[in-house]
């Protein structure tokens, strides 16, 4: 069985879209001059909103990382062969 760089795309999307959306502070966080802190808490909504472009961006980096250093090692990481699907 062989790794795709979709399948690496697709995997590491869900996760970091995941833990963007549970562990992300994407609360809106304001200071008055007078030292004066209010904090906006985020919806769920919010989170996932905020969370998807964060988790597509991290996902292209980490997959386009791999298939560099893929590359660099001589191996290359295509669609499997049909002998290798079941």
């Amino acid at each position: 069985m062989r790794i795709t760089c979709t399948a690496v795309f697709g995997v590491t999307l869900v996760v970091a879209w995941v833990c963007f959306a549970c562990f992300g502070d994407f609360n809106l966080y304001v200071m008055y001059p007078d030292r004066k802190v209010l904090k906006d808490v985020a919806t769920p909504l919010d989170r996932m909103l905020w969370g998807g472009p964060l988790a597509l961006a991290f996902a292209t980096v980490d997959t386009a990382v791999l298939w560099i250093w893929q590359r660099l090692r001589g191996i290359q990481l295509s669609r499997p062969a049909r002998s290798d699907a079941p």
